[in-house]
């Protein structure tokens, strides 16, 4: 039986739980259930949520409908939402509130009035014991986590000893040092620690973008999407990023010690945590690289040339393990980011569209610029490099969405792809240029 959690007020009883504990940890303190026998849910989706409707009152059917989108446009949600609060919708659509299909709005206090309603009608009647809800898109256009509804009292024990407050964060979802394998590489470890952590995930508006980049986001993806062992690769690169140039040099060492002062306290408190579990002899050395040009193009940057002003590295027992660099990239902003695979992996991550075309982006690179032309996959300095980039482009390619502006740029990466394989330089330039172009626009 698959253990529940819950952030927050952590009470037994009906109540809303996950079966995640880096999501719960996102509502406040953890604490961990455990199930007395094995839980009967009813699966809630769209279709099974409709088959339901003929057993709810009016009322019921009417705030499910509400809640979950389901048989509502998102413009009746948006004018219920104004009517409830008395002015513009607090959750405002990233795509219009028209003829779209209603999507999840969440509020505690509406959801629990929907949801008690669904189980005194429904749920008790036909035997179950509470709701699953897979994840789904919610009205203001991110992706909303999946979530246990237990609507019985007794169901549920709470795990003595699981209880983290807000000081205990970087301990991590794995606390008991039996869970650790000291054979575990320190890559995998570093995973594990963040995906119990929040403290990447704290947005910086004011100051720059923070985001996981280069071959470790891609790896993270593509595991994540089924696809493991793609190209290996054991560091992580932070991008600290700001939306245009920086013209003063204290503003840049500003932003800098901001930079370093976030990453030497998460890394330090992975340090902590090895060490509280078995890894007695954990060390951590910070470096400034020295070297990094003011204004220079970064490597692997994007459609647009990046600058890079500083960057630092984290060595963890003797391993270069992370890179944070403060760098320039055009108009980015945390729309860029993915909310979903951000809260699954722990770190801040990109869209796959933006993480398509920035690998796409050094692939082709490799073959034009002069700043990347070390990591050509056929004769670089550095092609084993490029041979990885290259593999991952290949991954991406499948799972990006054929869109018909991006049907072409698709269609030119597999070509390019195929001349790599072939060792074919020639026709290899030329479909790069094209890319390049499209890239730039």
């Amino acid at each position: 039986m698959r253990p529940l959690y819950r952030g927050g007020e952590c009470r037994l009883g009906r109540a809303f739980y996950t079966y995640q504990p880096s999501v719960a940890k996102m509502y406040g303190t953890l604490c961990k259930y455990e199930p007395v026998r094995p839980l009967r849910l009813f699966r809630l989706t769209h279709t099974s949520l409709r088959s339901t409707f003929k057993y709810l009152s009016k009322n019921t059917q009417l705030l499910m409908s509400f809640v979950f989108g389901t048989g509502l446009l998102k413009r009746n949600q948006d004018v219920t939402l104004r009517r409830l609060f008395l002015k513009a919708s607090p959750q405002r659509s990233s795509s219009g509130a028209g003829g779209t299909k209603g999507r999840r709005v969440s509020y505690s206090e509406i959801d629990a009035l929907a949801m008690a309603g669904f189980a005194r009608e429904y749920l008790h009647k036909f035997g179950f014991d509470g709701a699953y809800m897979p994840e789904k898109r919610t009205f203001g256009g991110n992706t909303f986590h999946s979530e246990v509804y237990v609507s019985k009292y007794g169901l549920l024990r709470r795990e003595e000893g699981q209880s983290l407050g807000s000081g205990q964060r970087d301990k991590g979802s794995i606390a008991p040092s039996r869970q650790i394998s000291q054979s575990m590489p320190l890559t995998e470890l570093f995973i594990k620690y963040c995906k119990g952590t929040r403290r990447l995930l704290r947005p910086y508006r004011s100051q720059f973008v923070m985001y996981l980049t280069g071959g470790m986001a891609v790896k993270l993806y593509l595991r994540a999407r089924g696809i493991p062992g793609a190209a290996k690769t054991s560091d992580f690169d932070f991008k600290f990023a700001v939306p245009e140039s920086i013209r003063s040099k204290s503003r840049i060492d500003q932003l800098a010690e901001s930079m370093r002062r976030i990453m030497t306290a998460h890394v330090a408190g992975f340090v902590r945590w090895l060490r509280r579990n078995g890894v007695t002899n954990a060390t951590m050395e910070v470096r400034e690289l020295k070297g990094v040009p003011l204004d220079k193009p970064g490597l692997g940057g994007g459609p647009k040339k990046k600058k890079v002003y500083r960057v630092f590295n984290y060595v963890v027992n003797g391993h270069e393990l992370v890179d944070t660099s403060l760098v320039v990239v055009p108009g980015v902003s945390r729309e860029h980011l993915s909310l979903k695979w951000s809260r699954r992996f722990g770190m801040p991550i990109q869209t796959l569209t933006r993480l398509w075309k920035d690998t796409l982006y050094v692939l082709a690179g490799s073959f034009t610029e002069p700043g990347i032309k070390l990591r050509n996959p056929i004769d670089g300095d550095k092609k084993n490099k490029g041979i990885k980039n290259a593999i991952r482009t290949g991954h991406l390619s499948f799972l990006k969405a054929r869109t018909r502006k991006g049907a072409t740029l698709i269609d030119l990466a597999r070509r390019l792809i195929q001349n790599i394989a072939r060792r074919n330089k020639r026709r290899g330039t030329v479909h790069a240029t094209k890319i390049m172009q499209i890239l730039r626009r």
